[in-house]
């Protein structure tokens, strides 16, 4: 989520004091200001920046003793150098929760080999009580690589303790049914000690009210080391319901909440999320692809495909839509969206068209079939003399084929009867011939026979 955008889009927000910058960083939870007293630097010089950054926790126990840590990623806008790695810390001021941390809690520091991102490990040595960092420096030995202009820290947002949500069920709201949504709690056995921001999103954008973290409502982890999954859902759907009112009912039935809406308009979707838990702090937020996919599965010409596998995609398209603009999505989330989207692509199914495609129709007239029945083998084979009436046979059939065809071409229909009739003729004749010389013969044998006898 970009904690710019963010911010410019609900300015208004921050009247309500610090801690509604959380509600900028929904998902994301990363929140970037403009510090009051960072010097206007010449045009020709531009500081390095921080554009991106990830903080996790996590705690290590050793015998009876436990310790709670923090991993922070700062990353640059451009390479820097560290001209002073002794007097790094000393310059650093890290808060959480309003606390200092000591420069003795930083434990180390490394720049990466692309020289963009500070990554500091850090002993958490108190109660994390809001869980929002701040780190902010006079800094002099962060430096630019390329011309030493200090680098600007401004970075706030709120820690994750490792507590994360999963969407088990969703439905949006149509004219019968209300939005609801149910939500699983997962819990890592690293998690650590920490209050957690809960965020109920209608449409992508929190629900009212929201209280000075700019959340929904806070539960409390505070012992880490033994509280169940089951037990933190319990004090959160009962601080859910304390805060939303009457407009929405929360149960809790183990490890999942379930938000229901009194009333909803048809279409309205409701989603649950701890705040900066869910993708462990990280500001950028990549939606190309998923806004690419959702793109063309909106062209689909749905009536290329069967019923059920369209509405389908259709239920999948009304769940994610949501974040195609809205800020408050985590990386995790995006690509949860992304996920479903694809498998509910990868669930079309073409509509089969059987007997009626196009295909089927031109194959029945193809001009091959009706040329048969005038192949000349049926002619020759009328011609033979011995199955005379099998000729009349086939010129019946002939016959018959002509009356078919009336109205087609009834030129071919008399060349046809024509040739028939030629052929008819030229049998008839040869008959004739025939027979005319065998009486000849017969009479001439006769009259040598009776010559013989007279002499």
């Amino acid at each position: 989520m970009n904690g710019y955008a963010t911010t410019k889009r609900h300015s208004e927000g921050f009247q309500k004091g610090l801690g509604f910058l959380a509600a900028c960083a929904v998902g994301a939870a990363l929140i970037f200001t403009s510090a009051p007293n960072v010097t206007v630097l010449a045009e020709e010089s531009t500081a390095p920046t921080i554009v991106d950054g990830d903080i996790a926790s996590y705690h290590v126990t050793e015998g009876e003793t436990d310790t709670q840590y923090i991993n922070l990623s700062l990353t640059f806008s451009e390479p820097v150098k560290i001209t002073d790695s002794t007097a790094l810390a000393g310059e650093m001021t890290f808060t959480l929760g309003g606390t200092a941390i000591p420069a003795a809690s930083i434990l180390s520091t490394e720049l990466s080999e692309d020289e963009k991102t500070l990554s500091y490990n850090i002993n958490m040595g108190f109660a994390a009580y809001s869980g929002l960092f701040v780190a902010a420096a006079n800094n002099t030995v962060v430096v630019a690589k390329d011309d030493s202009t200090p680098a600007v820290f401004d970075y706030k947002m709120f820690m994750p303790n490792g507590l994360t949500t999963k969407i088990t069920a969703q439905n949006f709201a149509t004219e019968e049914t209300p939005a609801s949504v149910s939500t699983e709690i997962l819990r890592p056995d690293d998690c650590t000690r920490g209050m957690v921001h809960w965020v109920l999103l209608k449409n992508g954008v929190p629900v009212e009210p929201l209280n000075s973290y700019g959340a929904n409502a806070v539960s409390h982890f505070h012992n880490y080391l033994t509280m169940t999954a089951a037990e933190i859902a319990a004090s959160t759907a009962t601080a859910l319901q304390k805060a939303l009112g009457e407009a929405y009912t929360v149960t809790q039935d183990g490890a999942m909440i379930t938000v229901t809406a009194a009333q909803s308009e048809p279409g309205d979707v409701l989603e649950l999320h701890i705040m900066s838990y869910l993708n462990n702090g990280t500001k950028i937020v990549d939606k190309a692809e998923f806004l690419s996919e959702l793109a063309a599965a909106e062209a689909l010409d749905s009536t290329l495909y069967t019923e059920d596998s369209m509405t389908a995609l259709t239920e999948v398209l009304k769940l994610i839509s949501s974040a195609k603009d809205s800020v408050y999505y985590s990386q995790a989330d995006i690509n949860e969206k992304l996920a479903a989207l694809e498998t509910a692509m990868a669930g079309l199914e073409l509509i089969d068209n059987g007997s009626e495609e196009p295909v089927d129709s031109e194959e029945s007239k193809e001009p091959v079939d009706s040329e048969e029945s005038k192949e000349p083998v049926d002619s020759e084979e009328s011609e033979e003399p011995v199955d005379s009436e099998e000729s009349t046979d086939l010129g019946s059939t002939n016959n018959t084929d002509a009356e078919d065809t009336d109205g087609l071409d009834g030129t071919q229909k008399n060349d046809t009867v024509a040739t028939d009739s030629d052929t008819a003729s030229t049998k008839t004749g040869a008959a004739s011939g025939l027979a005319t010389g065998a009486v000849l013969i017969t009479t001439a044998l006769a009259a040598m026979a009776v010559a013989k006898k007279r002499r």
